[in-house]
C-alpha cells in the first residue's frame, strides 16, 4: 500500500469532519440569527423572508460610466476613465473603448441591492483607514503654426494686418476677469489653492450674517431661465460634422456625368461647413479656407465616495455650486473686393459670429422611495477610522492655445487652385469616475465642506485682412468671400444626489455615536432606532476633524487667428471664379459633475450654510467689419506688387495666364500638439 496516499486520504478525511463540525455550529447561529431577525420585522413592519441585505455599491460601473457626446463627432463619444483601488494610492488607469449610453440614467440603473451573505457570529472592528483621495490633473496643448504660401516678403505684404494679437488676447483676458463675480474666483491653480478658496469663500459667508446667494435650479441659456421641457439646440453640426451658419463647402470644378462620383463631394469641405453640395464652375477657380481650428475640451467628474445610506456632521455643513461660462472674441475684418459681381453666393459675408451657454444646476434624489430596511442591519460594523481631516479634492484643468498668423496669394488663374490651410483640431477629454467605498454611515464630528465648481471660457481673436480681385471673363463664376462664421459654446452641467432633509441630532444618536467610537459591540435595535438605511454589514467611516469634498473644473480655450489673403483672378483665365474663407473656429467646453451623497438620513448638528451661483455672458471685443468694393483694375494693380512671378514665366509659359502660380513655401514654427 502507497503510505502517502493513505496519508493524504486521512488528511482530506480529517478536513471534512472539520468542515462538517463548523456547518453545524454554522447552522445553529444561523438559526439564532433568523429568530432575531423574524422578531424585528415583526415589530418594525418588514418582510421576514429578507434576510440579509447588502449595501449599495457602485462596483462595476465603468463601462456605464457617464460620458458627454463631442458634437462634431459622428455616432462615438470617449470615455477615458480613472478607477481607484480602495488598497492602493495610486490611482489604475483604465482607458476604454468608445462607448455610448444615456448619461446618468444608465448611471443611477447600475446601483443595486444586491443578496448579501448571511454571518451569524457578529462582530465589530475597528481600523484606520478612509478612501481619501487627492487627484488634480492638468491637460494643455500648446499649437503655434504660422503658414505662407507664395509670399513675397520684399512687397510688405506682412505689414498689411496691424493686429497685435498678444495684446489683444490680453485685452480679453481682462474683460473675462471683470465679467466674473472676485469672490468667486479661486486664486492659483492647484488642489491647495483651489481648497483653500473654498474654505475661506464658505467660512466668510457663515460670519456674514447674510442669507447667502442662491440660483434657481433648472436649464439656463445665455442668462435665460428656460420653462421645462425646453429643448435646446446646441448641436449644430449635421451627421457629417458640417456646422449650421459656417461657410458652404470650398468649390470645385465641373465634372462630367460620367467621371462624377458623389462619395467625393466632401474631399474639399470645410471642416465648419454644412451646404450638402458644393459650387462647381465651368471653368479654372480660385478657392481658399484658411480658417477652421477647432478647439475643444470634454471633462466629466463621477464623484460616488460621499454615497451613502446615512450622513452625520456634527459640525456645519458647507455646500457651493457654481457655473462660470464666457465666451468673448474679437472679429474686425477688412476686405476689399473688385470684380465680376455675384456668383455663387453673397459677394462678402461677415460677422456671423455664434456665442451659446448652457447650464444646467439640479438637486436629484437617488431613489423614488424611502429606503427603510430595520430589522436586516446593523448585525456586523466594521469601523474606518480617520484622526483628523478628511480629504476628497479632485481638481481638472484643460487649455488649449492654438495661434496661427497665415499669409496665401493666388494668382494662378489657368487651372483650378485649391488650398486649404491650418484646419486643425486640439482636444482634452477626461471622464473621472470615483465610484466610492459604498459606506453605509458616513460620520464627520467636524464641518463639511463640499463645492461643485465649473469655470468655462473661450476666447476667439479672428480679425483678417482680405483683397480679392476678379477680371475673369463675361463676368465669371463670380466671387464669394466669407469672414466670421466663428462657434463659441459653453455647456455645464451640476447634479447632486442626495436626501434633501436635514435632521437634527438627538441624545439618541449621539450615545449610538459614543458606542461606534467606544463600545465593544452596538445593538441592531440601537442602530434601528436611528436610521432605516444600511446593510446587514455596515461599512462605516468616522472622521474626527472636518470633511473637503470637492470638485472643480476649469476649462480655457484660446484661438488667435489673424489671417492675410489675397486672390487675383487675370482677364486670361476664362470664366472661372472665387472662393475665400479665413474664419469658421470652433471653440467648446463641455463639462458635468454628478456628485452623491446619502440616500437615506441626513443629520446636523450645526447649522447648514449652501450658496450657488451661476454667471454666462458673451462678449463682442471687436466686431468692426471695413468692407470696400472697388474698381477692379485698381485693385488689381495694387496686388500685382504682392503676387510672385519668380516661380515660373507668364504669358505663353501657363498657357496664357496673366500671372503664374509659384510653388507653395511653407515657413514659422509648425509644431502642432505639443503638451506641456
Amino acid at each position: 500500500m502507497y503510505q502517502p496516499g493513505v496519508t493524504e486520504a486521512i488528511w482530506h478525511f480529517a478536513g471534512y469532519l472539520h468542515l462538517a463540525d463548523e456547518l453545524a455550529r454554522a447552522r445553529i447561529a444561523y438559526e439564532e440569527f433568523l429568530r432575531e431577525q423574524y422578531i424585528a420585522a415583526e415589530k418594525f413592519g418588514v418582510d421576514p423572508e429578507l434576510t440579509s441585505i447588502a449595501p449599495v455599491t457602485f462596483e462595476g460601473m465603468g463601462a456605464n460610466a457617464t460620458h458627454v457626446d463631442l458634437s462634431h463627432t459622428k455616432d462615438t463619444s470617449y470615455d477615458i476613465r480613472i478607477r481607484f483601488k480602495h488598497d492602493a494610492n495610486v490611482p489604475e488607469a483604465d482607458i476604454g473603448h468608445p462607448v455610448q449610453g444615456d448619461q446618468v440614467q444608465q448611471f443611477i440603473a447600475n446601483l443595486y441591492f444586491a443578496p448579501g451573505v448571511i454571518e451569524p457570529n457578529y462582530y465589530l472592528i475597528r481600523f484606520e483607514g478612509g478612501d481619501q483621495k487627492w487627484i488634480e490633473i492638468h491637460q494643455t496643448n500648446h499649437m503655434h503654426t504660422n503658414n505662407y504660401v507664395n509670399v513675397v516678403w520684399e512687397s510688405g505684404i506682412a505689414d498689411l494686418h496691424d493686429v497685435d494679437v498678444e495684446a489683444s488676447l490680453a485685452s480679453m483676458m481682462e474683460l473675462a476677469e471683470a465679467a466674473f463675480p472676485e469672490a468667486y474666483m479661486p486664486d492659483g491653480a492647484t488642489g491647495a489653492e483651489i481648497l483653500d478658496f473654498f474654505v475661506n469663500h464658505q467660512e466668510e459667508i457663515a460670519s456674514s450674517g447674510e442669507a447667502p446667494p442662491q440660483v434657481v435650479q433648472g436649464v439656463y441659456v445665455n442668462g435665460v431661465l428656460q420653462a421645462e421641457g425646453t429643448e435646446v439646440k446646441l448641436d449644430l453640426f449635421d451627421d457629417d460634422g458640417h456646422r449650421e451658419g459656417a461657410p458652404p463647402l470650398m468649390p470645385r470644378a465641373l465634372a462630367d456625368d460620367d467621371e462624377e462620383d458623389e462619395s467625393e463631394d466632401a474631399s474639399l469641405a470645410d471642416a465648419g461647413a454644412i451646404e450638402p453640395a458644393e459650387a462647381e464652375y465651368e471653368g479654372p477657380f480660385q478657392a481658399a479656407a484658411v480658417g477652421g481650428k477647432i478647439a475643444d475640451n470634454t471633462a466629466v467628474i463621477v464623484d460616488a465616495n460621499e454615497a451613502c445610506g446615512t450622513m452625520v456632521v456634527m459640525g456645519n455643513w458647507h455646500v457651493t455650486n457654481a457655473i462660470f461660462q464666457l465666451n468673448i472674441y474679437s472679429d474686425n475684418d477688412h476686405v476689399s473686393v473688385a470684380g465680376a459681381g455675384n456668383g455663387f453666393g453673397p459677394l462678402v459675408e461677415a460677422g456671423g459670429n455664434v456665442a451659446m451657454n448652457r447650464a444646467e444646476l439640479a438637486d436629484r434624489a437617488l431613489f423614488d422611495d424611502e429606503i427603510d430596511n430595520r430589522g436586516m442591519t446593523g448585525f456586523n460594523w466594521e469601523i474606518e477610522t480617520v484622526h483628523g481631516d478628511f480629504y476628497d479634492i479632485k481638481t481638472l484643468f484643460q487649455e488649449n492655445y492654438v495661434c496661427s498668423t497665415d499669409i496665401t496669394v493666388q494668382s494662378m488663374s489657368t487651372a483650378n487652385y485649391s488650398l486649404m490651410v491650418d484646419h486643425t483640431g486640439q482636444y482634452n477629454l477626461i471622464s473621472l469616475s470615483d465610484l466610492g467605498s459604498s459606506y453605509d454611515l458616513i460620520v464627520v464630528l467636524g464641518d463639511y465642506h463640499s463645492a461643485n465648481y465649473i469655470k468655462q471660457m473661450n476666447f476667439i481673436e479672428d480679425s483678417d485682412y482680405v483683397m480679392s480681385a476678379s477680371m475673369a471673363e463675361n463676368g465669371g463664376g463670380g466671387q464669394s468671400v466669407y469672414t466670421g462664421q466663428n462657434y463659441l459654446l459653453n455647456t455645464a452641467s451640476i447634479y447632486s444626489y442626495r436626501d434633501g432633509e436635514y435632521q437634527e441630532v438627538t441624545d439618541e444618536l449621539e450615545s449610538f455615536l459614543d458606542d461606534v467610537e467606544n463600545a465593544n459591540y452596538i445593538q441592531p435595535e440601537t442602530w434601528w432606532e436611528i436610521s432605516g438605511a444600511g446593510s446587514t454589514t455596515m461599512n462605516v467611516l468616522y472622521v474626527t476633524g472636518d470633511y473637503y469634498d470637492i470638485n472643480y473644473i476649469c476649462q480655457k480655450n484660446v484661438i488667435a487667428d489673424v489671417d492675410t489673403a489675397v486672390q487675383m483672378f487675370s482677364p486670361g483665365g476664362g470664366a472661372g471664379g472665387q472662393y475665400l474663407s479665413t474664419g469658421a473656429n470652433t471653440a467648446e467646453n463641455y463639462a458635468s459633475i454628478y456628485d452623491f451623497g446619502a440616500y437615506g438620513d441626513q443629520f446636523l448638528g450645526g447649522e447648514m450654510y449652501e450658496d450657488s451661483m451661476l454667471v454666462q455672458t458673451n462678449i463682442v471685443a471687436g466686431d468692426d467689419d471695413d468692407i470696400e468694393y472697388g474698381d477692379v483694375d485698381q485693385l488689381a494693380s495694387e496686388l500685382v506688387a504682392f503676387v510672385d512671378t519668380s516661380g515660373g514665366g507668364s504669358g505663353d509659359d501657363d498657357g496664357g495666364g496673366f500671372m503664374s502660380g509659384a510653388e507653395i513655401a511653407n515657413g514659422g514654427d509648425m509644431l502642432g500638439g505639443v503638451m506641456t
